[in-house]
C-alpha cells in the first residue's frame, strides 16, 4: 500500500536501489530497479564482464533520484502515483518483435550471454578434471575469462554500428519523404495553374 513515510529513512533506504520505494509502497518500482540493479551486479562479477559494471552507477543515482523526488512531491500528486514496473516481459517482447534489428542484437546477446555462461560454468570445470598440466590450465583459463568479454566488447560495437547506421537509413527515409511531398506540391501547383489558364 502506498503511504508516504518520513523523508529520513526514504533517505537512507534510498541508498540501496528500490528499498526507498518499497519503503514508501511502490512495490513493483522497487522491485523493479531492485533487481535490475543486483542483476547487473550478478552479472558483471560473474562473467567479469565490466562494461555490465559501468551502468551499474546509474542505474543507483536514476533509482536513487527517483525515489527522493518521489518522496518529496505533494501528496495530492504522491497519491496520484501509480506503482507499476519499469518495464515487463510485455513491453520487451513488443520491442524485441517489432524491429528485425533489435530481434537479431538481443537474439545475439542472448547466444553470447549463454556461450559465456557455457564456458565458465560447465567446459572450463570439465577442462580441469581432466588432469591437465599447469600451464595448459592457465592458458585455457585465461581464454575462457578474456572470450567473454572480447564477445560483449564485439557486440557493443556492433550495435554502436547498427544504431549509427539506422540514424542514417531515418534520415535517407525522411529526406525522400521531403522530396515526394515537394513533388506532389509542384504537381498541384502546375495543375492549378493549366486549369487556370
Amino acid at each position: 500500500m502506498i503511504k508516504k513515510r518520513g523523508r529520513f529513512l526514504t533517505l537512507v533506504f534510498s541508498m540501496v536501489p528500490g528499498m526507498g520505494h518499497m519503503w514508501n509502497g511502490f512495490m513493483k518500482r522497487g522491485i523493479s530497479f531492485m533487481g535490475l540493479f543486483f542483476a547487473m551486479w550478478f552479472f558483471a562479477s560473474w562473467l567479469n564482464i565490466w562494461p555490465i559494471s559501468i551502468m551499474m552507477p546509474v542505474v543507483w543515482f536514476y533509482a536513487f533520484f527517483d525515489c527522493i523526488n518521489i518522496r518529496f512531491q505533494d501528496d495530492q500528486d504522491f497519491y496520484a502515483l501509480h506503482d507499476d514496473y519499469l518495464f515487463s516481459v510485455g513491453d520487451v517482447m513488443n520491442l524485441t518483435m517489432s524491429n528485425r534489428r533489435v530481434k537479431l542484437i538481443v537474439g545475439v546477446t542472448l547466444i553470447a550471454v549463454g556461450l559465456c555462461v557455457l564456458w565458465q560454468n560447465v567446459l572450463l570445470p570439465v577442462l580441469y578434471q581432466l588432469g591437465l598440466t599447469e600451464e595448459m590450465w592457465r592458458v585455457i583459463h585465461g581464454i575462457g575469462t578474456v572470450v567473454p568479454r572480447i564477445i560483449v566488447a564485439l557486440i557493443i560495437i556492433w550495435f554502436g554500428f547498427s544504431l549509427i547506421r539506422g540514424n542514417r537509413r531515418g534520415e535517407k527515409y525522411a529526406i525522400n519523404e521531403q522530396e515526394k511531398a515537394r513533388a506532389k506540391d509542384v504537381e498541384y501547383t502546375q495543375v492549378d495553374e493549366h486549369e487556370r489558364a
